[in-house]
């Protein structure tokens, strides 16, 4: 039909991130718990879904890349002044993570967020991840 020509049918990125938050949303919803102030809310799921969209997007071509930012966007999100989870994020003076900036600089950083406690952490984690995965 298209000659020469072959056509790759490919997932588009906007999909996948909407589909990271659409699934977040559910878990939520169907899990008792999962949510409220200090847990899950909208807002967080909000920010876990573009930071999917832009780790994806920064890494176009390369994807254990795209996986290592994947992961290091949600781990990064999640974490907190008393449990700092920044190690899978990019180091150095040139990093988009302030954390690993502040590190390099020798200064303290003190982070703003209040993290995620670790039972919420182990729920969501596969959902968030499904992305990474080599099939997609």
């Amino acid at each position: 039909m298209y000659g020469e020509d072959t056509v790759t049918k490919l997932k588009c990125i906007g999909h996948i991130q909407k589909r990271a938050g659409s699934r977040l949303r559910k878990l939520k919803k169907e899990t008792k718990g999962l949510g409220g102030k200090g847990k899950l809310t909208d807002n967080f799921i909000d920010k876990l879904q573009n930071y999917c969209g832009i780790a994806i997007r920064s890494n176009v071509g390369n994807l254990e890349n795209m996986q290592k930012a994947v992961i290091a966007a949600f781990f990064h999100s999640c974490s907190s002044n008393q449990k700092p989870m920044n190690g899978q994020c990019p180091k150095g003076s040139e990093s988009w993570c302030k954390y690993m900036r502040t590190l390099h600089n020798g200064k303290n950083f003190i982070e703003q967020s209040k993290g995620l406690p670790d039972a919420i952490i182990k729920k969501i984690r596969p959902v968030y991840l499904e992305p990474c995965d080599q099939e997609l």
